[in-house]
């Protein structure tokens, strides 16, 4: 059989969606924008700024939901995330799935990602909130390419 590199990108594709979905379950999508450049410090963000505050965000969470248990027991929420920059007009943005232990109401969950949305510090205007709904999403977080996921 010759070597087909469509037939060999799609099945790696969909090893990786299949890898990425059974991180899971997850409960939300969200959307965050993030500011081009910092007021307070007149700092220009970059792509590491971008990721960091990615990285932020899901350890806040952990931190306000599990408290203790998060840094000595190691418990944490299910999150991928991607980072899209797109063109210099579109604002750079965070897309994260997001899971949470069934034993975490809906409503601390949403006020969880509500006060921590409001203290972080690239963040620009308000998150957008979905419920998760199918493999769907991570399709479109992968969007740019594997190298853009982080799992944290």
């Amino acid at each position: 059989m010759p070597y087909n590199p469509k037939s060999t990108t799609k099945k790696l594709e969909f090893q990786i969606l299949k890898f990425l979905e059974d991180l899971g379950p997850f409960h939300y999508s969200v959307t965050i924008n993030l500011k081009k450049r910092h007021p307070r410090f007149d700092v220009y963000s970059t792509y590491e700024q971008w990721e960091k505050s990615a990285g932020w965000f899901v350890s806040a969470i952990n931190k306000k939901i599990f408290k203790r248990a998060y840094r000595y027991d190691h418990k944490k929420i299910n999150s991928i995330s991607a980072i899209e920059v797109g063109n210099i007009n579109k604002r750079p943005h965070i897309h994260m799935a997001l899971g949470f232990p069934t034993e975490v109401s809906c409503d601390q969950c949403m006020q969880s990602l509500i006060e921590v949305h409001r203290k972080m510090d690239w963040s620009y205007g308000e998150m957008h909130i979905e419920p998760y709904q199918d493999s769907g999403w991570i399709k479109y977080i992968m969007k740019e390419g594997f190298d853009r996921v982080a799992l944290h």
